[in-house]
């Protein structure tokens, strides 16, 4: 299923438990994405994650090169839906290094 170097894999495992951790309470939307922050915070892979709820995001900051992180943006979004978040409208993931002002990728969060 995953392939490639490690990071991607170590990235792909976190993300797995990001599906375990969130607990969604079919709150609204804003709420569902500080779960899912919590959610990210709670693996150790990240080292900060803020929701925009001007900007319909979660930012997500942790370790990574710009390729891997174009991979994983939508496999975590995807996985984030199958754990039960639901994000209407147009909510984003967006993935960033420790040392970049903008995002190395995108991708929407979407109902399951």
């Amino acid at each position: 299923m995953l392939q490639g170097d490690g990071m991607l894999r170590n990235v792909m495992l976190g993300a797995l438990l990001v599906v375990l951790l969130f607990q969604p309470a079919h709150g609204d939307v804003v709420d569902d994405a500080y779960r899912l922050c919590s959610a990210f915070r709670q693996t150790g892979m990240v080292s900060d994650c803020q929701v925009r709820g001007g900007k319909q995001s979660v930012d997500v900051t942790m370790p990574m090169r710009v390729t891997e992180a174009i991979k994983a943006c939508p496999q975590m979004a995807r996985l984030a839906a199958q754990a039960g978040a639901h994000f209407e409208g147009e909510w984003q993931l967006r993935i960033f290094s420790p040392q970049s002002v903008r995002p190395m990728a995108t991708c929407r969060l979407a109902l399951p």
